[in-house]
């Protein structure tokens, strides 16, 4: 087995069965679980746009824009690509404590960490200030998808490399296509 492999089922051994508690049992499931969640991101949602009007509009905009980049380079490119097992698939089901419901098809890299990272990378360009909340809760979610037992954490950690790098992409292609859309006006000679 190759050393970066071994070290990262390791890893996967210590966060999965050995640096658990009890608290955290009943927390990674939910964190994990996008069903559980999705009405907090909604009130976020509502909330900041009633804050900061058109302004929250754009940046979620620029988010959703962000997570397609990154959902579709991660799903249909670089998991097809490297046919990398799940936990339960590469170890075995006796050999992983599976928090959620079994999951299927490829693992690397986590779609999880990269769609949240991609999401908090492109929060953070728009809002630095952003970065004290968006960071550590993507940090979590990825770290959630290692304790329940679905990734490595190998799949996390290139997940939020994929999930920031989709950001800059998406930053780059909203900021092309805004200057095809509004070309700065010309001066008129005087």
């Amino acid at each position: 087995m190759p050393p970066l492999i071994d070290l990262d089922h390791q890893l996967f051994f210590k966060i999965n069965q050995v640096w658990i508690s009890s608290v955290c049992d009943a927390l990674m499931p939910y964190v994990t679980d996008f069903r559980n969640t999705w009405w907090i991101l909604l009130i976020g949602c509502v909330i900041w746009i009633a804050a900061q009007k058109m302004r929250a509009v754009k940046i979620i905009l620029a988010c959703v824009v962000a997570l397609s980049v990154s959902d579709g380079l991660n799903s249909r490119i670089i998991k097809p690509l490297v046919h990398r097992g799940r936990p339960q698939q590469e170890l075995g089901v006796n050999s992983v404590r599976l928090l959620t419901f079994p999951h299927s098809g490829y693992g690397f890299a986590s779609s999880h960490a990269a769609n949240s990272f991609s999401v908090a990378t492109m929060i953070v360009m728009a809002e630095p200030i952003a970065a004290f909340f968006v960071l550590p809760l993507a940090l979590l979610i990825a770290f959630s998808r290692v304790y329940v037992g679905v990734h490595f954490p190998l799949d996390v950690f290139a997940g939020g490399l994929i999930g920031i790098f989709s950001a800059i992409v998406a930053d780059n292609l909203i900021s092309a296509i805004m200057k095809i859309v509004r070309p700065k006006k010309r001066q008129r000679p005087q």
